[in-house]
């Protein structure tokens, strides 16, 4: 790998860990002040209008799930001329459903009551939230696009610090809202929606700095270009579909069957787990470049870059998953106080059954868009979150698991069905070398477990009265894993590699 390659790829790595830290800041600071002033109730109908957009874009994954493939390709091929009207042609398509979308809103809100269980006093702060967090979607829907460029240049560190950026100013706008206007749920959908427009200012800027031979021009629109794309995204719409049902119907079901503070836990843990899945992906996003280089070129070539991915998002998965295991009912009963810490620290158990498995081979997933092949996985996880729903019903009907059967029944099929189908798929249509992939895996998994059990003993000894006491805690339990993971997950030579490398730089020092 060539030296600006390899620095270009750690820098979009750090961006991304820097952007998803500052995600997680946020978050961690927001919830306990909104939950203490708003309830749990409140706070869990952010995420489930947020689950509603989701289910929208299970029409639109079809065009933009394939969108930046095809403009990235034409690109690299200096196909101009192709590249314009696949970009056109998405903008266009995408804003059209951006003002179905709108158009729906204006029918659905006022009318909310009927669709979801939300008490009298919440319903304005709901519609309103609701409408904030439909116009925020639509907005970003129609300029999606626009983000190609940081796949196209390989410049994924440029989005990744701009969103740090917008993270800061959405920091300061939810401080001075809260301190001089006051807590309601909708004003954190305004200000969400204030630094989504930051971000997209910033890719329509960067689209017209670093591709300058892409030009908006309704000249350019192509329905045959639509038609291509949406004709091999149509599997990752059914995907789309088929994740939802599988996980993303947890809030809803919630309010609809159970309701109440139940809602607002089970938000809260899908807002953090959420966000181990979301770094994990955004890690995988940083080979995404290279997979599409490698797959140009040969299978072995993808098999390699596939291999190689699995050490770093090993680790990353290893070491977040085991700290999590060991902390996570502390860390709820200290940032959350009076709320239900044992509930979510088992929907958190739970939950992250499927990254624990498939952690190390998540980029899987980024694989079945570069080599075009998403319609035997996406009938293949549509048979499973049917599977799931009907079983998810059936046991809220004959069994008292209530909670536990929303959101267990699809983190447990999920996890078998990575294990299973999506392993022997990438085996028949990229070349992956599947006894290898199981073999990471499994070592994974011991890993992960042998870090929680030590972590777990050296938590036995101490008294965690607060949050800075967890937090040096946490740190600690972060370098054990590392160390144990360096020990146990690497190589001998790869050892050697980066014991010289450090011995390098800290003689150069």
């Amino acid at each position: 790998m060539a030296k600006s390659s390899k620095w270009q790829m750690s820098t979009n790595l750090i961006a991304n860990i820097v952007s998803f830290v500052s995600a997680l800041f946020i978050s961690f600071y927001t919830t306990p002040y909104i939950t203490k002033h708003v309830g749990m109730e409140a706070y869990g109908l952010i995420g489930l209008a947020q689950n509603f957009t989701n289910y929208v874009t299970i029409i639109t994954a079809s065009l933009n799930s394939m969108a930046s493939r095809f403009i990235v390709i034409q690109l690299h091929k200096n196909n101009d001329d192709e590249a314009n009207k696949f970009f056109n042609s998405a903008l266009i398509a995408n804003t059209l459903c951006a003002l179905i979308v709108i158009l729906l809103s204006v029918i659905m809100i006022p009318n909310l009551n009927h669709f979801i269980n939300v008490s009298e006093h919440l319903l304005p702060d709901a519609k309103a939230t609701f409408a904030l967090t439909f116009f925020s979607f639509a907005l970003s829907l129609a300029t999606s696009v626009f983000g190609v460029v940081y796949f196209a240049k390989n410049r994924i560190d440029l989005g990744a610090w701009r969103t740090v950026e917008s993270n800061i100013i959405r920091s300061v706008l939810l401080v001075i809202t809260f301190v001089f206007i006051g807590v309601k749920i909708q004003y954190t959908v305004a200000v969400t929606l204030i630094s989504t427009v930051y971000t997209i200012l910033f890719s329509v800027y960067y689209t017209y700095k670093l591709l300058p031979q892409i030009n908006v021009s309704v000249s350019n629109f192509h329905w045959n270009k639509v038609w291509t794309m949406v004709k091999a995204g149509i599997w990752n719409s059914i995907g789309k579909l088929s994740h939802i049902l599988l996980n993303g119907l947890d809030l809803l079901i919630t309010n609809l069957f159970i309701g109440g503070a139940v809602l607002g836990c089970v938000s809260v843990t899908k807002t953090f787990v959420n966000l181990i899945i979301s770094l994990i992906s955004t890690i995988s996003d940083v080979y995404v470049p290279k997979f599409l280089k490698a797959y140009a070129k040969d299978k072995e070539s993808l098999n390699t870059e596939f291999l190689a991915s699995t050490k770093l998002l090993g680790f990353c998965s290893c070491v977040i998953i085991s700290v999590f295991l060991v902390y996570c009912q502390t860390f709820y009963e200290l940032w959350l106080p009076g709320e239900d810490a044992v509930l979510m620290r088992n929907l958190t158990y739970i939950s992250l059954a499927s990254i624990f498995v498939s952690g190390p081979v998540y980029a899987m997933f980024s694989i079945y868009t570069v080599i075009n092949r998403v319609r035997p996985q996406a009938v293949a996880t549509l048979i499973t979150s049917v599977i799931s729903t009907g079983t998810v019903f059936l046991l809220l009907k004959f069994t008292d698991l209530g909670v536990y059967a929303i959101v267990g029944v699809s983190a447990i099929l999920g996890a078998v069905k990575n294990l299973t189908y999506n392993m022997f798929y990438l085996r028949k249509y990229a070349g992956i070398n599947l006894k290898r992939s199981y073999v990471i895996i499994l070592k994974n998994i011991m890993i992960a477990l042998i870090c929680t059990v030590i972590n777990m003993c050296i938590k036995s000894f101490i008294s965690i009265t607060s949050l800075v006491e967890l937090a040096a805690c946490i740190m600690v339990a972060v370098l054990v894993s590392a160390i144990v993971f360096f020990v146990l997950g690497i190589g001998y030579d790869e050892k050697k590699a980066m014991l010289k490398f450090a011995a390098t730089k800290l003689k150069l020092r």
